[in-house]
């Protein structure tokens, strides 16, 4: 595992890579702009796509940058809310939790981590670190956030474990990744 951090680290160096890079951080961007609120504090994106493919094809060290731009750059280009960082946080630990279970994973064993990778995301960032964070933000328990957060999350970890894997296969299918 560790080899496969410092090769996605030593991997920066190459155009390409920044280049792919730039085109999932622009998705991400596009992804989290077209967000549907469903109440003040939750709502539902599709910029997991953009850092889950940049997981699956760059490995964790770009994938925390995309991440970390994404949050970035999209607050930028379209504010919802304050500012908060540690939701910035979140989308770097996001894409380092991608990175580490996809990247240069066989297609035959994708989907077990792809299920592992969307249950470290979903509890451990969007269930616990987002809801701290909200409740931080928001001056309110935890306990107030977390429910309608904890069922919003369970009901979406099917459908983005789906699309998740419908992504890294169209993505094999490219053979994308050898070029990287």
């Amino acid at each position: 595992m560790l080899a496969n951090i410092k090769r996605s680290a030593a991997s920066l160096s190459k155009v390409y890579v920044i280049v792919v890079c730039g085109i999932l951080t622009a998705l991400g961007i596009v992804l989290r702009s077209a967000a549907i609120p469903i109440t003040a504090t939750n709502r539902l994106t599709l910029t997991f796509i953009a850092i889950a493919a940049a997981g699956y094809l760059l490995g964790c060290v770009p994938a925390v940058i995309v991440g970390i731009l994404i949050d970035l750059l999209g607050f930028i280009v379209n504010p919802m809310g304050a500012y908060f960082p540690g939701f910035t946080l979140s989308a770097a630990l996001t894409g380092f939790i991608y990175g580490f279970f996809l990247y240069r994973r066989p297609l035959k064993t994708m989907i077990f981590w792809i299920i592992l990778a969307q249950l470290a995301v979903t509890i451990g960032v969007h269930v616990v670190l987002n809801t701290i964070w909200l409740s931080m933000m928001y001056e309110k328990a935890y306990a107030i956030f977390s429910s309608a957060r904890i069922i919003k999350n369970a009901a979406l970890f099917i459908p983005h474990t789906a699309i998740i894997f419908a992504v890294t296969a169209l993505l094999d299918k490219t053979k994308i990744a050898s070029r990287l």
